[in-house]
């Protein structure tokens, strides 16, 4: 219900993008400890309840869980450290999901490209593979040189900072960055750039042209 009134919505922290670049982490740095936060080890979390005072002069036990992070794709892309859309692994969503040179593009029947690719045949990431690559990158920093970490970077679509949500275990049991993903479809249908401005204009376009 909260979602339809303004009282639930609220303003927790307000950092501008050029203060960002100067926060270990970036956004997701930001994130990352203001849900640490949220979901303390010790004291109060939402995950253990916290003890509210109600009107009547009593108190209750308020709990509560991440239900979603609604952000357009470059928020995501942010939030999570990904390539994201301009990578060579667009989707964080999808393991076999690739983008680059539609016309040199030759499908080994798993892999699918970007502009081509079916709902059907998207092979959906799990929580646990997705911080399988986070820790995949963890063991390797360090012991590779720059360009092969960076190959290996680009082929799994993450970028590796140690700073991000994906390398707090403490905020595993909490945040998946596979589930709780909701693109604004505002952002990414609507707006110009997104899809169905696409799809709207080749309509329009069809039928003057007709």
């Amino acid at each position: 219900m909260y979602r339809t009134r303004k009282a639930g919505w609220f303003f927790c922290a307000f950092v501008k993008t050029e203060d960002q670049k100067h926060i270990s982490g970036g956004l997701s740095g930001i994130l990352r400890c203001l849900l640490e936060h949220f979901f303390s080890k010790s004291g109060h979390s939402f995950a253990r309840g916290i003890l509210v005072p109600d009107e009547l002069g009593g108190r209750f036990l308020l709990s509560a869980r991440v239900g979603c992070m609604v952000q357009d794709e470059k928020g995501h892309k942010c939030a999570f450290n990904t390539k994201g859309a301009a990578g060579f692994k667009p989707c964080m969503l999808c393991k076999n999901v690739v983008s680059g040179p539609v016309a040199s593009f030759v499908s080994d029947g798993y892999t699918q490209h970007v502009a081509l690719a079916e709902p059907h045949t998207f092979d959906l990431m799990s929580t646990a593979e997705f911080f399988s690559i986070v820790d995949l990158l963890e063991q390797s920093a360090g012991t590779m040189c720059k360009t092969a970490f960076g190959r290996l970077e680009t082929a799994s679509g993450v970028k590796f900072d140690p700073h991000a949500i994906g390398c707090s275990l403490q905020l595993r049991q909490h945040i998946s960055p596979v589930s709780h993903v909701l693109y604004d479809w505002m952002h990414t249908i609507v707006a110009s750039g997104g899809f169905g401005a696409y799809e709207l204009n080749s309509l329009v376009c069809s039928i003057l042209n007709n």
